[in-house]
């Protein structure tokens, strides 16, 4: 999940010419240390603008969520989504009188609808599915951005 702005960073490592080796950690302040230490104005601006970009991600509460949870899983323990059956019943009713002919099929018809989903147990409001789907667009905007204000 936040391997995509880790490898954005990378990416732009390299094209600043800062050469952060693979064998160093690669953090915003990292990036930052070496472009200063080279005089690299470009790569600097491009930092003010991730670092900026990367704390909106933050305050997005989907992504903020799914950026610890790549924590917890990663560095601490797996993380099992849980099925969760939801079914809705709806009855669909004429009201009013109807002719001989109508009756039958205007009788109360009651319809169910079910749907699975998978959640994560500490969070039910949003099915994982459409959180990732968010996160998803929100990285697709935040590389579109950084590849078009930074070519």
């Amino acid at each position: 999940m936040r391997s995509a702005p880790d490898h954005l960073l990378e990416e732009y490592n390299k094209k600043y010419s800062l050469g952060i080796p693979l064998t160093s950690e690669l953090y915003p302040r990292t990036f930052e240390r070496k472009a200063e230490t080279l005089g690299n104005k470009n790569a600097l601006i491009f930092l003010d603008w991730y670092k900026k970009e990367m704390t909106t991600l933050k305050n997005d509460p989907t992504c903020a969520f799914l950026m610890r949870q790549r924590v917890i899983s990663i560095h601490r323990q797996a993380i099992k989504p849980v099925a969760r059956r939801t079914i809705t019943y709806s009855i669909d009713a004429v009201i009013g009188e109807a002719t001989p002919n109508q009756s039958e099929s205007l009788k109360e018809r009651p319809s169910q609808r079910q749907t699975l989903g998978w959640f994560f147990t500490n969070n039910d409001r949003q099915d994982i599915l459409t959180m990732c789907s968010h996160y998803y667009k929100e990285m697709e905007t935040f590389v579109g951005k950084a590849k078009g204000n930074f070519p």
